[in-house]
């Protein structure tokens, strides 16, 4: 998610949950109806973006590199198709060990991996692995399903 929808959302909770006066509860109240509607109308268009661009590749890692955006540090790996791709958190694959999962791949390995979304310059997104483990990636998919996998690889 974005982190400037982040902090809207943030924000419109921070503003619900005190006990202020704009955000009475009532039909009248165009603004929190308003902003309620841009929060769940924001995380519903995630979620589909997330969970219907979902793919499975394999690679070799050629590089990795950390890229500090906005002040956040983004973890990144480049594969031998020249392909950028982030390794971060998700929460629409209950995901939470991004760090973890950037630390254990290595330059030069050939990495199976699970990834959601596309690469689009002029938003600054990059495709997210949301699964690099080679035994997790192996165990969720079925046998007919790697060999028809590894075959598209040699052809």
């Amino acid at each position: 998610m974005s982190k400037t929808f982040t902090r809207f959302f943030l924000k419109t909770l921070k503003d619900i949950a005190s006990n202020d006066t704009r955000y009475e509860i009532n039909k009248n109240n165009t603004d929190l109806w308003f902003k309620l509607l841009v929060i769940t109308t924001g995380l519903t268009g995630h979620g589909v973006y997330a969970l219907s661009t979902t793919k499975k590749d394999s690679s070799i890692v050629v590089k990795k590199y950390k890229m500090v955006r906005n002040g956040f540090t983004e973890f990144m790996i480049i594969d031998d198709k020249g392909r950028h791709f982030n390794v971060n958190n998700s929460l629409w694959y209950w995901k939470w060990n991004s760090v973890e999962d950037w630390c254990n791949i290595k330059e030069g390995d050939k990495l199976y991996f699970k990834y959601y979304g596309w690469r689009m310059p002029f938003l600054g997104l990059f495709p997210n692995i949301i699964m690099s483990n080679k035994t997790q990636f192996l165990d969720s998919i079925s046998s007919s399903e790697f060999h028809v996998f590894e075959t598209e690889k040699l052809i």
